[in-house]
């Protein structure tokens, strides 16, 4: 007997067991068939995604050994290289930490906050002074916009957790999000034992922006606060996409963030909208700070040159 053979008469067999109706034995195999297909829910079919119109274009050379590029809309990869390489992704950590303290705490913008000197660590950036009138929202958006590493262990601080139990709630997320490579070792993204792929860092992408919290400070390119002790502070944002032609007609930045550790290389994960057409895209490990960008700028171009939407005029769902 042919494998297929057996393989469908295995299949009878076991849907006569779990479908109602079909073990009368003075039923025809047809008819177990079609009482199968009657009872048995099919998965919808998925949207058909983009095309490629050139299929000699294997992708590009980037700077970046990691790199993702993906259509949100249908879920299809359109070019993928060093994907599965666990790395360290230095900040992009952050937009794990602002999930967590959206899901898992309980606080409210306008709580007053403020940065410790306690709160400090090695490398990155100071925006606020210490002990200075702050709220949550300040905080959150100096993490998020900036990537503060101080305003960001001052938010775990706040919220009333040790930085310990606080990874491991990061660590709990990352494996109920399918995030199987990553292990996370602290809230900011420094410790060089924390590992990733581009594959994961696709997940948190996605997972992050579906919270406006999140996704509403992602494409700020800088923000004004002014302290409750009159101290103004201007934040700029570390994504220089925004000054790129990604930010201009006909594209817009929709959202993403960056990173940069020694053991990291340059990192990014952004996504981008064009003609109603999303596009998610992840480059770990570039060697230089605005190559990161130009990998980007050049996945981008390069996608919707040698990929047709056809005639799917629909705005993607995010």
């Amino acid at each position: 007997m042919k494998l297929r053979s057996v393989i469908n008469v295995l299949l009878i067999l076991t849907l006569a067991q779990i479908l109602p109706g079909i073990s009368d034995s003075n039923r025809s195999t047809q008819d177990i068939i079609k009482h199968a297909v009657a009872e048995v829910e099919l998965p919808h079919a998925g949207q058909r995604g983009p095309q490629k119109t050139n299929p000699d274009s294997l992708g590009i050379l980037t700077d970046a050994p990691s790199v993702v590029i993906r259509d949100v809309n249908s879920g299809v990869e359109l070019m993928s290289r060093g994907a599965d390489i666990k790395r360290p992704i230095a900040s992009i950590t952050k937009l794990m930490t602002a999930m967590v303290l959206l899901d898992e705490y309980d606080w409210d913008w306008g709580d007053e906050a403020t940065v410790l000197e306690s709160d400090v660590r090695e490398g990155g950036r100071w925006y606020y002074r210490f002990n200075d009138s702050l709220t949550m929202d300040d905080l959150f958006t100096a993490m998020i916009v900036a990537s503060g590493n101080n305003e960001t262990l001052a938010l775990v601080r706040e919220v009333g957790e040790s930085e310990t139990s606080f990874v491991q709630k990061m660590n709990d997320k990352a494996r109920v999000l399918g995030m199987h490579d990553t292990t996370f070792a602290d809230p900011i993204g420094l410790a060089p034992e924390m590992r990733s792929t581009a594959d994961d860092v696709m997940v948190l992408l996605h997972e992050a922006l579906k919270r406006e919290e999140i996704l509403s400070r992602t494409h700020q390119t800088h923000v004004m606060t002014t302290s409750g002790n009159g101290n103004q502070y201007k934040i700029a944002s570390t994504n220089k996409l925004f000054s790129s032609l990604l930010d201009e007609d006909p594209y817009t930045i929709v959202g993403g963030k960056t990173g940069s550790l020694i053991e990291a290389g340059y990192c990014l994960t952004t996504r981008v909208e064009r003609d109603g057409h999303v596009l998610d895209v992840t480059v770990l490990g570039a060697s230089e700070p605005d190559a990161r960008f130009t990998d980007v700028q050049a996945l981008v171009s390069w996608a919707f040159d040698v990929y047709s939407w056809g005639d799917e005029d629909e705005a993607a769902v995010i």
